[in-house]
């Protein structure tokens, strides 16, 4: 038997579409890049211009007014960029900075609490009534445990020495997970077949339940006589790890989202209290 038929076989691997989910992921977080960039910036004139250059254009206008007007674009998208305000004009952004000097806030806590401040107009520049809820706060935590627990489980998985796969026509079949050179029966369990039991019929018995019939236990046997059997799981094993490890920074990445949401509400909060203290003025 080839090792593509013993793959093809009687079992599944838990994460058959290896190839496909890698692809997916690796679209997934350059997308995100990219709109997380133009979100930050709100064009990305940065790169028309780098683009414009790279052909030798002309990178100023000679008219004066022109001139002005592009340099007026830039410094707005500059300044979104390096202070995370969502500022569209000139005359926004030296509104923005008026507020901030005016009332002594952080520059940093403003930018960190981008989402919860009311930009609607920024002559009367305001918290969100949202800003302060305790219950997304909550919702936040519980979020954040979650990712926790899936960074653990990523973990545990990427440095497990077995294959987990499942009876490719028998759904109701418990999981086993193939090592090197023998398979191990439960997950928890410290039992473990080896290609001497499936020599000798007494031996194999003791492997024999309920949900672990000799029709299964046969097929469990066929791989491992399989000449091919070590090297498919060492290249399983492999691919486990490197889409587990995909998976593990997908949930990181999701608790750092969460963490720095957490950090913006107490940067909203630092902005309340400043507020507060300066109406109290």
């Amino acid at each position: 038997m080839t090792e593509k038929e013993l793959s093809e076989t009687a079992f599944s691997w838990f994460l058959q579409h290896y190839d496909a989910l890698a692809a997916i992921g690796t679209g997934l977080t350059v997308a995100m890049a990219v709109v997380w960039l133009y979100n930050r910036v709100g064009s990305l004139t940065f790169l028309k211009d780098l683009i414009w250059r790279m052909f030798g254009s002309q990178p100023t206008f000679d008219r004066e007014c022109f001139e002005v007007r592009r340099r007026d674009q830039r410094e707005v998208e500059h300044f979104r960029y390096e202070f995370n305000i969502p500022v569209t004009t000139i005359e926004q952004a030296e509104l923005a900075e008026r507020w901030i000097s005016e009332r002594g806030l952080s520059t940093w806590d403003v930018s960190s609490a981008k989402g919860l401040i009311d930009w609607g107009d920024y002559r009367e520049i305001s918290l969100k009534p949202s800003a302060l809820s305790r219950s997304t706060t909550r919702w936040l935590k519980g979020f954040l445990i979650a990712c926790m627990l899936g960074v653990l489980g990523m973990l545990t998985i990427m440095s497990s020495a077995y294959v987990m796969v499942s009876f490719k026509h028998d759904p109701d079949a418990p999981w086993i997970y193939l090592g090197k050179d023998h398979v191990k029966l439960s997950m928890f369990g410290t039992e473990h077949m080896v290609l001497d039991d499936c020599r000798n019929s007494e031996s194999l018995k003791k492997f024999s339940s309920e949900e672990l019939p000799e029709e299964r236990l046969d097929v469990i046997c066929s791989f491992l006589i399989d000449k091919t059997y070590a090297r498919y799981v060492q290249e399983k094993l492999a691919e486990q790890r490197i889409l587990c490890g995909m998976f593990l920074l997908w949930f990181a990445g999701g608790a750092y989202s969460l963490l720095w949401r957490l950090f913006r509400i107490r940067a909203a909060l630092r902005i309340h209290t400043q507020l507060e203290m300066g109406k109290a003025d």
